[in-house]
């Protein structure tokens, strides 16, 4: 958010008085603490992000197509970018769902026949809004520091109507752009720092790493993921409490990953946090580059975050982690 500099009147310069005999009695202005001051981040989850729900959800069987199947079905191109597809066909419709987020606005974008859905979305226990076109922005009107998103799809012909039109009649959602807002004591510009997985500063503890020079030997990712990753870098593992620990500066975090049908769930510790956040990386198909966990609830200053697979024989695989922070934003352990 761009910042804006105090106006500030200035007064004429006065001549200054002579010494009074008398001792007057003064009055003291009190120090103010500063007044916080918002600023917002926008960035958007894609499709396949793990960190929407979808229900119902089918993951289909290799080689089945989607036919007439009620629910969401995943959809990726060549580069693993994924996409979710439903004919909106169940009983009460199809949703999507982001619970528990930092967020105060919500942007879905979608393509769709208009002519075909039903499409409503709701925040929070506002009430429901219609919408007909991708792209349309819902803020909150409940002050919380997280809020949840839903979107419900129906085929508007009901039974198996929409998908007798074939794949070019199914809906899309492609993404959600999430505005998420933090706070800083004093209005500073934000600052953003991203490494990848193969940053010295990162403290790897039962992980393997992996590039494009030995794809085709690893058992939890495919030659397409890593091509995909980020700087074309993969850092992952399959053992049960294998670890990655990182030192950073800032009030929010994310940390990107694969999420696909070998990963598994993890656990993100944030300094002395004594309950750790659980997440899934499981999907029906990889996709890259997806966001796995996200907080914008830090305070401003250090932090310490380890990241914990909980699944033995099942994957964690790390690509790249992104700071951002009101003045500062960087890697590594800098206090003395």
């Amino acid at each position: 958010m761009a910042s804006q500099s105090p106006s500030i009147s200035q007064t004429p310069p006065q001549p200054q008085s002579q010494p009074s005999t008398t001792l007057q009695p003064t009055t003291e202005t009190p120090s103010l603490s500063p007044t916080p001051q918002s600023f917002t981040q926008v960035f958007r989850l894609s499709g396949g992000s793990p960190l929407v729900t979808f229900s119902p959800y089918i993951a289909l069987p290799s080689g089945q197509t989607t036919g007439s199947i009620r629910g969401w079905t995943e959809q990726a191109d060549a580069s693993g970018h994924e996409t979710m597809q439903t004919f909106g066909q169940d009983v009460d419709g199809t949703w999507m769902m982001i619970a528990n987020i930092s967020a105060q606005s919500f942007t879905p974008y979608f393509t769709f026949p208009s002519s075909s859905y039903d499409i409503t979305a709701q925040v929070d226990s506002d009430a429901p809004v219609a919408l007909s076109q991708s792209g349309t922005k819902l803020t909150s009107t409940l002050s919380a520091p997280s809020h949840q998103f839903r979107m419900k799809v129906a085929c508007k012909a009901g039974a198996n109507a929409c998908s007798a039109g074939g794949a070019g009649e199914a809906f899309r959602f492609e993404g959600i752009g999430l505005d998420m807002a933090s706070s800083s004591a004093v209005q500073k510009p934000t600052q953003n720092a991203t490494v990848d997985d193969s940053s010295k500063v990162i403290d790897y503890q039962g992980f393997a790493s992996t590039d494009t020079s030995r794809i085709g030997t690893q058992s939890i990712v495919n030659d397409a993921v890593v091509k995909s990753s980020k700087e074309k870098t993969l850092s992952y593992t399959a053992t049960r409490g294998a670890n990655a620990t990182v030192y950073f500066t800032g009030s929010s975090l994310q940390i990107i990953g694969v999420a696909g049908p070998s990963m598994g769930t993890f656990s993100v510790a944030l300094d002395s946090d004594a309950m750790p956040t659980i997440a899934n990386a499981t999907k029906g198909i990889f996709s890259v580059q997806q966001l796995l966990f996200y907080t914008s609830s830090l305070s401003e200053g250090e932090h310490q975050m380890t990241i914990t697979n909980l699944e033995e024989g099942k994957g964690l695989a790390l690509d790249s982690f992104s700071v951002s922070g009101p003045g500062v934003a960087c890697f590594g352990y800098v206090s003395a």
